[in-house]
């Protein structure tokens, strides 16, 4: 592979016959830091316990993203490097609610004591209510938590995240219409001292509970309440808050409207409309997470010119920005049989 040497990161996305082999022929002795399977329904849980194994002593960042569930079913020694780790969609997301700390997962999370960063959105057979202590428990460095569309049952599951010390980013986004937001926010989420920022988009939410969130989070910077149907008056309750640290409001997709409110107080800072692509896209795209992610480009589609020859994406660039290169090719998704999918480089099958 053309800069193999200098490769340390590599995305692995959409091939489904990937083996310890092949990883092995084209990373050499590198120091790996970034792994990411995407939607490599195939995937052996020999590999990623080889990737685990094999660079334990530089991994930092992990994607499993709509895998089987059965790739967390391994056995390897702990990974105190690994800073940040991504399960979106896992297939078969194996918990058992009857003994959370005894499952798949709970075993894969173990693994990983150091953990900072840690992505389950849209797990919604995660079995939350029971689970979420058992995050706590072994994650206890999280300083970023995404549970959006995971489904808890009710506002009280959630209370274990008052144990994080270090968490300061929080997404929550979808939550069900059942949920008490004034629980919620009274119970748990004011204890959580250190966030910066929350996002609960999509959720039911009151004017009275932001303000509650607003006056209880001192350090709050970055507050996401698109499509949550507010009417504003939290921002009239604010007039006699007496807030040191500036906070940024994202409230499209409300019932809100800009003109409504002539005088807003001097430490809100409220997006009514489309974001500023300078302004706000960190926060729009991501916010603190974008720390964690030293890819000079994650992209998943087409690369139109990489050294004048046509590269579809997967193996990504090191920090002197250079490609896995020609010759190592991905093919396009175009509905094939999953069992036929696959990378090529030469005359050797993946």
């Amino acid at each position: 592979m053309k800069n193999a040497k200098q490769l340390t990161q590599l995305d692995l996305s959409y091939n489904h016959k990937i083996s310890c082999g092949s990883i092995t022929k084209h990373m050499g002795q590198n120091k790996m830091t970034h792994f990411i399977f995407t939607e490599c329904y195939l995937l052996k849980p020999i590999v990623v316990q080889f990737v685990l194994s094999n660079f334990e002593e530089s991994l930092q960042h992990l994607e499993l993203n709509l895998c089987p569930g059965k790739v967390f079913q391994i056995s390897t020694d702990q990974m105190p490097i690994l800073k940040k780790l991504k399960v979106f969609k896992a297939k078969a997301f194996l918990v058992d609610e009857d003994q959370p700390s005894n499952t798949s997962m709970s075993n894969f999370l173990r693994l990983m004591p150091n953990l900072e960063v840690l992505d389950l959105e849209n797990n919604q057979n995660v079995g939350l209510d029971k689970f979420i202590g058992t995050i706590t428990q072994l994650c206890p460095r999280l300083r970023h938590l995404d549970l959006s569309g995971c489904m808890p049952e009710s506002a009280q599951s959630l209370t274990p995240l008052c144990c994080l010390e270090n968490l300061q980013t929080l997404y929550l986004d979808e939550l069900p219409k059942r949920f008490d937001s004034k629980d919620l926010v009274d119970s748990t989420l004011v204890k959580c001292s250190e966030l910066q920022f929350l996002s609960i988009k999509s959720c039911l939410i009151d004017d009275e509970s932001v303000f509650a969130l607003i006056s209880g989070l001192g350090k709050l910077k970055t507050l996401d309440l698109r499509s949550c149907l507010l009417d504003g008056s939290f921002i009239y309750l604010c007039k006699e808050l007496n807030r040191q640290t500036p906070l940024k409001i994202f409230a499209q997709d409300t019932v809100m409207q800009e003109e409504e409110f002539p005088t807003i107080p001097a430490f809100l800072n409220i997006n009514f409309g489309l974001p500023s692509f300078h302004d706000d896209y960190d926060e729009f795209f991501g916010g603190p997470y974008d720390e964690y992610d030293e890819l000079n480009e994650f992209n998943e589609d087409y690369v139109e010119e990489v050294d004048g020859e046509d590269y579809w994406g997967g193996a990504y660039v090191d920090e002197a920005g250079q490609f896995a290169g020609a010759g190592f090719e991905y093919q396009p998704y175009q509905g094939l049989d999953e069992n036929e999918f696959h990378a090529e480089e030469g005359d050797d099958w993946w």
